[in-house]
């Protein structure tokens, strides 16, 4: 939703949206993209009707959570901007990710689908500042020269994917990040 959308809302009708946000996430964490609504409505204490108002169907629910899962991505990579180790913040960015696996906001990084709009600025925000540390650490000698944002973002989405699939115990995760990590340093 856009910023503007957001203000004409009622501070109530707000509250309601980003409840039904923040318990879909976990909800689709806990039993997949396809859970029920009426899981969700009732993990955010709003009726089905106030879910159907904010989203009438998946999609729109969907693209609700990507949106503020790439907001989180923005805001984290610009907090790290004046940190000067490339390394730390390509470390940083792909462990959270993986903290929190979202296979949707891997799968929209790499562009499979046309996104909507605000999703296609935000999704381009965060190519352009992981990219950028993605160049200056291959400039530096760091990671390998042959490494792009597509590479670390692709590799994420089989970690996360498997992840999903299989349960990984943390400590397996952590394994493979590390054998990405190693992957491409130079």
């Amino acid at each position: 939703m856009s910023l503007v959308a957001e203000r004409k809302m009622r501070s109530d009708a707000l509250a309601n949206r980003d409840k039904i946000v923040a318990a879909a996430r976990a909800v689709f964490a806990e039993q997949g993209a396809s859970a029920p609504f009426d899981t969700i409505a009732q993990r955010a204490g709003v009726g089905n009707a106030t879910l159907y108002r904010h989203f009438p169907n998946s999609a729109t629910l969907h693209a609700a959570i990507l949106e503020r899962r790439l907001e989180e991505a923005v805001a984290l990579l610009a907090g790290l901007e004046a940190e000067p180790d490339s390394w730390l913040v390509i470390e940083a960015f792909v462990r959270w990710i993986a903290v929190a696996p979202d296979v949707s906001l891997i799968d929209l990084m790499i562009e499979r689908d046309p996104p909507p709009s605000r999703l296609t600025e935000l999704s381009g925000q965060v190519r352009s500042l992981f990219g950028a540390r993605i160049a200056e650490a291959a400039a530096a000698g760091v990671i390998k020269p042959d490494i792009s944002y597509d590479i670390i973002i692709t590799a994420m989405f089989a970690i996360t994917q498997v992840g999903l699939q299989a349960d990984l115990a943390p400590a397996l995760r952590e394994r493979f990040l590390q054998v990405l990590l190693d992957g491409i340093t130079a």
